[in-house]
């Protein structure tokens, strides 16, 4: 199991967030729950109503009327799609984002376990439901039936499991349950624990460490929040319940204070909105993420979700562009820590390493496509950020098309080094080509000592230096594992290649990495590797005087496939993947203040 270092849990509370109309109001939340806006929806005990605010706390509509007698559970699927759990009609809804009902599941005012006659499932005070990424839909039949109930996208009976008991795999009043990949993760609240259990209900472990779980939440980085009502305390956790951290906010009516948290949901920068039945209130919570030098930047707004992408700093602005299914351009302030968008690129690209010019970022060497076999893009792409506009300027030699390789700038010339010619699947390179922007020409160069790619490439001194990385080969089933250790470098001077001794090989091996230069240390960010599932949060430097690494602060969260940019003394990582492979992808801003 990866270690995760437990990082400073600070939440701050938003004042008056939430923006009430004159004529309704927040009474008895027990659920909450965000969509794809970023809209947040409160259900409401009280008034027995849904309501919609906007991302600023806004408020939109209120809606359901008729439709609840004791509302409970409160999710939003992919799709925006609401449900909601009644713990006296016992049934679940399934409403579309306007409100109009979709589904049904279970009988109006009848509990029970199974319809022989209807051959439908029934519940008996439903307290939730989630969501498997197939379709399925899981209930957490929880304060009668005390069991799990799994059936599919229309709503069919698949399989139950569990009892009222304190045995592995039963269960007292679960509350709360929400799915994440394999894993379905069940707030067993009265026997104080969280029940893990598989996608079919085998189970796998229980978390007895965290007191009474009322509520969980999954955030897009997949973090897991869990809210004791009865302790009034946050726990912050990863997917394998280790502790991230801990707010302590123990009860009242304060601002930050809680009494009877009931359900949490988590926004895209890790914001935790938190309901209170007792004090009829939703509170926002901001999060403030140290650890050491480095710190989470909450932002004023979110940029687009994105790995296998880049991040280039012109003129004191930030770009984030590039990644798998996307062509938007996201542009990073760090005076006003706000995001704006540019002009979309002109096709998806991904796995490259930017490199700005004369107030341009070029990108050269990059794929496009779908896993396994990405094609490479023969053409040369530049995005001026002054004038919003994308143009070509050129295309790769015949016969070495590749992408996945390092990109650096030199003495006005770019030089492209390995990289594969077909994705993940093969064509593993050696080759060294320089790039002319004033002439359009290419020239070949001696080919490198390693073939590599997922990897990013640095100038120090005169000499380009290549670590990390690895040899991607879907074809003979070796993707992920296929790392390596040395460290190759090219003198300019001499143009020749040399592979450093062993006290030069990288301390970790891991791939997806990105590099930023720091005098003469070659700082190597991130990556992933078949060690873990989690992505690297290592963060090692070379000192390429010694030939030796050290290891330096590790990040915040591990991520992989995104580049860093060193600005005014301060490493920032933006995207990226927080597990290996292709996801989750990450929205969230890290900076690092060197020293």
């Amino acid at each position: 199991m990866a270690q995760h270092p437990l990082v400073d849990f600070e939440l701050e509370v938003v004042p008056g967030f939430f923006q009430t109309p004159t004529d309704g109001n927040i009474i008895q939340p027990t659920g909450v729950a965000l969509d794809s806006r970023g809209h947040i929806f409160i259900f409401n005990k009280g008034n027995r109503q849904l309501m919609e605010f906007d991302p600023q706390g806004n408020y939109i509509r209120s809606f359901g009327d008729g439709l609840f007698i004791d509302p409970h559970g409160l999710r939003i699927d992919a799709q925006d799609n609401i449900w909601t759990t009644d713990l006296e009609t016992h049934t679940v809804l399934k409403l579309s984002p306007q409100g109009r009902v979709l589904l049904v599941i279970g009988q109006n005012k009848t509990s029970g376990l199974f319809d022989e006659v209807r051959k439908s499932v029934l519940f008996f005070k439903p307290a939730d439901v989630g969501f498997r990424s197939n379709g399925d839909i899981y209930v957490a039949d929880g304060y009668g039936n005390h069991r799990v109930v799994q059936l599919d996208k229309q709503g069919d009976f698949i399989r139950a499991w569990g009892e009222q008991g304190p045995e592995e795999g039963n269960f007292d009043n679960p509350h709360n349950i929400i799915v994440d990949r394999n894993r379905v993760y069940v707030a067993d609240r009265n026997n104080k624990r969280v029940q893990v259990f598989d996608t079919d209900g085998k189970f796998v472990e229980a978390w007895t460490h965290l007191g009474k779980p009322w509520g969980l939440a999954i955030s897009p980085e997949r973090n897991l929040y869990m809210v004791d009502g009865d302790a009034e305390v946050i726990y912050k956790l990863n997917t394998e319940g280790q502790v991230l951290g801990k707010y302590a906010a123990g009860p009242g009516r304060g601002d930050g204070h809680l009494r009877a948290a009931h359900g949490i949901a988590a926004g895209p920068q890790e914001e935790l909105y938190v309901t209170e039945v007792l004090n009829w209130r939703v509170q926002k919570f901001e999060q403030r993420w140290h650890l050491g030098d480095w710190e989470r930047i909450i932002t004023t707004n979110c940029a687009h979700h994105r790995h296998e992408s880049a991040f280039a700093e012109v003129d004191g602005k930030f770009y984030a562009f590039g990644g798998r299914n996307t062509h938007a351009v996201d542009i990073y302030d760090p005076v006003t820590r706000t995001w704006s968008q540019g002009a979309d690129s002109p096709l998806e690209m991904h796995h490259f390493q930017a490199v700005p010019y004369k107030g341009e970022i070029w990108v050269i060497g990059a794929f496009t496509g779908p896993y396994p076999k990405e094609e490479p893009i023969a053409f040369i792409h530049v995005y001026n950020p002054k004038m919003n506009t994308w143009r070509t300027a050129g295309r790769l030699p015949d016969g070495r098309h590749r992408g996945s390789g390092g990109l650096v700038l030199h003495n006005d010339k770019f030089y492209l080094l390995c990289g594969n010619e077909l994705g993940h699947y093969t064509g593993h390179t050696t080759w060294f080509d320089e790039f002319d922007p004033a002439t359009g020409e290419w020239r070949s160069l001696p080919d490198a000592p390693h073939t590599r790619d997922h990897f990013q490439a640095a100038i120090i001194d005169d000499k380009l230096y290549a670590a990390g990385g690895r040899n991607s080969s879907s074809k003979t089933n070796s993707v992920i594992d296929a790392t390596f250790p040395e460290t190759d470098v090219f003198d300019f001077k001499t143009n020749t290649w040399s592979t450093l001794p062993a006290s030069g090989n990288i301390p970790t091996q891991r791939a997806g990495t990105t590099v930023v230069v720091d005098g003469p240390r070659l700082i190597v960010l991130g990556g992933e590797s078949g060690t873990q599932v989690a992505a690297h949060s290592e963060v090692e430097a070379l000192d390429v005087r010694s030939q030796n690494w050290t290891k330096l602060p590790p990040m915040l969260q591990g991520r992989h496939g995104t580049q860093a940019i060193l600005y005014q003394g301060k490493v920032y990582l933006a995207g990226g993947s927080s597990d290996r492979g292709g996801g989750p992808e990450m929205k969230s801003i890290d900076c690092w203040t060197l020293k």
